[in-house]
């Protein structure tokens, strides 16, 4: 079966499952091999046809593709597509013997939280080795010991720092009863507030490249710099930490206005208070006179 690429990118998502279904009854273009818990599909891409039609899908390297396909046809690599419940594209999963290789999404980036916890089951439900890649399936190393990120425990002392950056959160684990000596990371994930965060961090805190809206849940003291910079919707900063140890660093402008303001009026005061004080001297000079 030779897939109709226009039929497929002018289908609407209801159409595209339709799609889906007459492929899987006529030649495997692509070869259904899992449906994982929240109803997503994974399929095996074991041609060149179906390794294209994915590849646009994801709007990614074509021209990437072709050492892929001769890879794939050598039988050196095994890719995986995984589809969610209506049928949209999420990622290309490519593996090198037992070993995660990668995991390509929309534009050749990361693949949205979504498809990374689909990425994941299939990859522990497949029993392949996540490796060095395991941060990017939600797997964190604190102390030097490896934790789920989504299974983390109530209560812990941090000796040496926390990073969760770059991990794809939607929202920060359960951390309230923590405590986190050294710095904590958790910029560029799709965070939108800072709820679940502990009282305080003994060390900076950097929470840039976020969707923050609000800095709810900041933590109330922060030992080093708070750095929320990178933040387009962040508007409102008045949850900010009562307390920082070193610099507050943002882009909220309105604040920054203010700011400026009140510096700007409080050098005026201080120059006014320093030209009446030069006059009083001048004023009992003259009197003494």
């Amino acid at each position: 079966m030779v897939l109709k690429y226009d039929l497929w990118y002018n289908a609407n998502d209801k159409q595209k499952v339709n799609i889906m279904a007459d492929m899987q009854n006529g030649e495997n273009i692509l070869n259904k091999i899992m449906v994982l818990s929240d109803g997503s599909v994974v399929y095996q891409l074991t041609t060149p046809e179906a390794l294209r039609f994915e590849d646009k899908n994801l709007h990614t390297n074509t021209a990437s593709a072709q050492s892929r396909i001769k890879d794939m046809m050598a039988n050196k690599i095994a890719l995986y597509s995984i589809h969610d419940a209506d049928g949209k594209t999420g990622g290309i999963l490519e593996i090198d013997g037992n070993n995660v290789e990668s995991y390509i999404g929309q534009s050749g980036n990361k693949p949205n939280h979504k498809f990374m916890l689909a990425g994941r089951e299939f990859i522990q439900k497949a029993g392949f080795n996540m490796g060095f890649r395991g941060k990017e399936f939600g797997f964190v190393s604190i102390d030097g010991k490896n934790y789920d990120v989504f299974k983390l425990p109530n209560k812990l002392t941090v000796r040496y720092g926390m990073d969760l950056h770059d991990m794809n959160l939607e929202k920060l684990p359960d951390l309230r009863q923590w405590e986190i000596y050294g710095d904590f990371n958790c910029s560029d994930n799709q965070l939108t507030n800072l709820e679940g965060m502990p009282k305080q961090i003994h060390g900076n805190f950097d929470a840039r490249n976020n969707e923050l809206t609000s800095l709810k849940g900041a933590p109330e003291k922060v030992d080093g710099d708070f750095d929320c910079r990178n933040n387009k919707s962040l508007t409102n900063i008045d949850d900010k930490p009562a307390q920082i140890g070193g610099n507050f660093m943002h882009d909220n402008l309105a604040s920054r206005q203010k700011n400026k303001t009140e510096i700007f009026k409080s050098g005026q005061d201080t120059i006014l208070k320093k030209v009446q004080a030069n006059y009083d001297i001048i004023n009992r000079g003259n009197q003494n006179n």
